[in-house]
Formats: C-alpha cells, sequence, structure tokens
C-alpha cells in the first residue's frame, strides 16, 4: 500500500492472522514490525503511530505507538 504525502493509511477488512508492516520514506531506515490480528472487529478504528529514524550515530531505531 501506498500513502498519501501525509503517511496516513486505511487497512480494509483483516482477517484473523499474523501480518508484518513494513514502512519506508526516502531519507529513513525502513520500520519492519509484526503485526497480530486476533478476533477482529467489523469497525473497529485503531490510531498507529509510526516514527522513522533517519539512522545517524545518536539513534536507536524506529518506535511503534499505539493511539
Amino acid at each position: 500500500m501506498v500513502t498519501a504525502g501525509d503517511g496516513k493509511f486505511i487497512f480494509g477488512e483483516l482477517k484473523s492472522g499474523n501480518y508484518e508492516l513494513n514502512a519506508q520514506a526516502d531519507g529513513f531506515r525502513m520500520f519492519r514490525s509484526p503485526i497480530v490480528v486476533a478476533k477482529p472487529a467489523k469497525k473497529c478504528r485503531r490510531g498507529l503511530v509510526i516514527l522513522l529514524d533517519t539512522g545517524g550515530l545518536e539513534s536507536c531505531g524506529s518506535r511503534v505507538i499505539k493511539q
């Protein structure tokens, strides 16, 4: 999936299972994280904020904040 310039995205209805979320942008390190969907609700709306790392010497990696 490719996002708009603001980086926002929406998944359609997901089935139970294991997924891998990958996020990347020019000038930043790629982010990868496993995601497990257990019992998805039909109208569940959850926010997920991904902060990408530039990869400099002072950095320790990317962070995910669940909202």
